[in-house]
């Protein structure tokens, strides 16, 4: 039994959270929001949301690297055409943690720049693109809120190129076999 909560649990851990509460709060009859009192009352105590200390490793040159990337793409998101720098991502194709440090992580044929969104969904292998450098939707996306139907709109559509480096095939191939959820 354990082992079936644990995988549930991992799979959709906020989710289960949510629900949790729900079910809970839904065994009261409440009007208005609970007064800080009565959660004491009904015994609702809230995790406290502390720090700790952390030694963390940082990536080194990404700086550089995101230069480079708005030089390349003339700082605008290669899918959307967005050009607010401050939701523009440096986008690895082939993940920084797999990439070798010295010829795939800083590569500038390793890269896409996308707002945030569409970076966000290409990291979780919600997207990539094609060999022919075009975007493909997972089949795990539905077409249930807003936030799917935008990664649906692209579905098919070609990318903006660079001027230079365009995304090396090895490395797109790699996105489609070992990220994405196809």
């Amino acid at each position: 039994m354990d082992k079936m909560v644990w995988a549930e649990y991992s799979s959709a851990g906020d989710e289960l959270v949510e629900e949790a509460t729900d079910v809970f709060l839904n065994c009261f009859d409440f009007e208005e929001p609970l007064s800080d009192e009565l959660k004491e009352t009904i015994g609702i105590d809230l995790p406290e949301g502390k720090e700790r200390e952390a030694i963390v490793s940082m990536r080194m040159n990404q700086e550089f690297f995101r230069n480079t990337l708005l030089a390349n793409y003339n700082s605008r998101c290669c899918l959307t055409g967005l050009s607010n720098k401050t939701l523009l991502v440096a986008t690895h194709i082939k993940p920084w943690k797999v990439s070798g440090p010295k010829t795939e992580r800083l590569a500038p044929d390793n890269d896409l720049l996308l707002n945030a969104l569409h970076d966000k969904a290409f990291d979780r292998g919600l997207i990539t693109i094609t060999k022919d450098l075009k975007i493909m939707v997972s089949s795990v996306v539905e077409h249930e809120t807003p936030e799917d139907e935008y990664l649906w709109r692209y579905n098919g559509e070609p990318i903006a190129l660079p001027k230079r480096f365009a995304p090396r095939a090895e490395f797109i191939e790699y996105h489609n076999d070992m990220v994405f959820k196809g």
